[in-house]
């Protein structure tokens, strides 16, 4: 299934998008927020600078079970303006 990702601040750096604030990946069927993260490079155990994930706009725990479509936005520990 396909899942869209936003991705805040410096999580664009270090994810494996190119440094796009934006981007669309394939997840199994079933998949989780973690499953998703580890799709685009991010493993919240080495990432120190990974603080948590909403998705369609709502903070959720990584073992939420996503939906086609789903959009999930990646925060790092701090940003802001």
């Amino acid at each position: 299934m396909e899942v869209n990702f936003k991705l805040i601040g410096t999580m664009k750096f270090i994810a494996t998008v190119d440094g796009k604030s934006e981007v669309t990946r394939e997840i199994p069927d079933g998949g989780t927020v973690e499953d998703a993260l580890r799709a685009i490079g991010i493993d919240r155990q080495k990432t120190a600078q990974f603080q948590f994930a909403a998705v369609n706009g709502k903070k959720v725990e990584l073992d939420y079970v996503l939906q086609p479509g789903d959009t999930v936005k990646v925060f790092p520990r701090s940003f802001g303006g």
